[in-house]
């Protein structure tokens, strides 16, 4: 819903396509040598000629430490990616606000989760609202949930969350990059609520 999320659903995106558009390319390449689409003689032959596997046997070490490096480089990125996946999942009791010559400043979790719940709670459309800090002290971000009040506008509260909710979290944090999850419910006038 915010643009934090849409952001990291267009990465997701992007890398997901990254990585099938190799491993398609790939594998063409691989089934077109294989079924003789570069001569006859290209598929019994090995993919590394014999002078580059002798080049890869002489430097042994090196490239062993060259594949470990990347390797890790590759883990690395993954457990990264994780990890920004289970951002919504995660509470926090306390995040940093700021770094200064005399230490780091604190804000608690709740307060902060409070004063956006009252700016969610100002929209005319919102019944009721719950906000909960998520994420890591690195990266937190905010698990919005509000309940449409009977015969409100999701749209309207959808901007109001985009507009004016997450703009002044994100100004009271000092982290343009602070990310949004938003679970809108819907209320009908006998006080059932629809998820």
């Amino acid at each position: 819903m915010s643009d934090a999320g849409t952001g990291l659903d267009a990465s997701n995106r992007v890398v997901a396509s990254i990585l099938g558009l190799t491993l398609v390319l790939a594998g063409g390449y691989g089934l077109v040598r294989g079924l003789g689409g570069m001569g006859a003689d290209a598929r019994l032959r090995p993919l590394l000629d014999q002078e580059l596997r002798a080049g890869i046997a002489e430097y042994a070490g090196w490239v062993a430490g060259v594949a470990t490096l990347v390797a890790l480089v590759v883990a690395w990125l993954g457990w990264r990616w994780l990890r920004r996946q289970l951002v919504p999942s995660t509470p926090l009791r306390r995040i940093p606000v700021g770094d200064g010559q005399g230490g780091r400043t604190w804000i608690d979790t709740g307060a902060l989760a409070e004063a956006v719940t009252r700016d969610l709670a100002a929209s005319g459309h919102v019944a009721a609202g719950q906000v909960r800090v998520v994420g890591f002290h690195g990266a937190p971000g905010l698990a919005l949930t509000a309940e449409v009040a009977p015969g409100g506008d999701t749209r309207a509260v959808r901007e109001h969350v985009a507009g004016h909710v997450v703009p002044r979290a994100r100004a009271v944090l000092g982290r343009d990059e602070l990310a949004a999850h938003v679970h809108l419910r819907l209320a009908d006038p006998g006080g059932r609520t629809v998820g």
